[in-house]
């Protein structure tokens, strides 16, 4: 029987783990303007802000991160 505690740091850690995951996705988004706009011709390109991380280490972060997610939802069900 899990408590109200129990479920309260649940939630918590699957809503920051989504936060997470959701500016790693964000991120991906801005990497995929940034290439798409290096390959316009110069004089109308956008002025697009490179990104901080290459897309290896952003995918590994978001393999990561739902990784994190599916073991979350793994125990929460092996509580209840």
């Amino acid at each position: 029987m899990t408590t109200t505690a129990d479920m309260m740091v649940f939630r918590r850690n699957r809503l920051a783990t989504l936060a997470r995951l959701r500016r790693v996705n964000r991120a991906i988004a801005r990497l995929d303007e940034y290439e798409a706009a290096q390959l316009m011709p110069a004089d109308i390109r956008p002025q697009v802000r490179p990104p901080d991380l290459g897309r290896d280490a952003l995918e590994s972060l978001r393999q990561t991160l739902e990784e994190v997610l599916a073991e979350l939802e793994v125990m929460w069900e092996r509580r209840n």
